[in-house]
């Protein structure tokens, strides 16, 4: 196949390339270069190395909606912001209570974080079927 159809079939595709996700925007050959404009970045390559480099792109399925089991159900993101509210409260009535609300505000965060590795691992696998 030609390069420049090769390019012209790529554009609107998404491909996993040096381990992220790129959507094909744009491709051009200019002079001895072929670049590629993605949704994430810019990219340029020799022409030369042109067909070795496009060979680095994998297709990618779409990305698939998920659920954070972390925080998903059970109403726990409603318990977590009542308990958030709460602490806003008890803020402004005793300021004593910054102590106290710094380690459940410091809880909060590793919840948070826990859900965000979470939704990492789905995609990662998601990315692997």
């Amino acid at each position: 196949m030609l390069l420049n159809e090769k390019l012209d079939k790529m554009i609107g595709n998404s491909y996993l390339y040096q381990g992220r996700r790129h959507k094909i925007l744009r491709t051009r050959t200019n002079g001895d270069t072929v670049e590629i404009a993605t949704d994430r970045d810019w990219l340029a390559f020799p022409k030369e190395n042109a067909h070795k480099a496009l060979s680095e792109f994998l297709p990618a399925a779409e990305e698939r909606a998920v659920t954070i089991s972390a925080l998903a159900g059970n109403g726990k993101m409603e318990k977590i912001a009542a308990t958030v509210f709460d602490n806003i409260d008890k803020l402004k009535s005793d300021p004593a209570y910054i102590d106290q609300a710094r380690a459940i505000n410091d809880s909060i965060k590793t919840m948070v974080e826990v859900a965000k590795l979470e939704l990492e691992i789905v995609k990662m696998r998601a990315k692997m079927e």
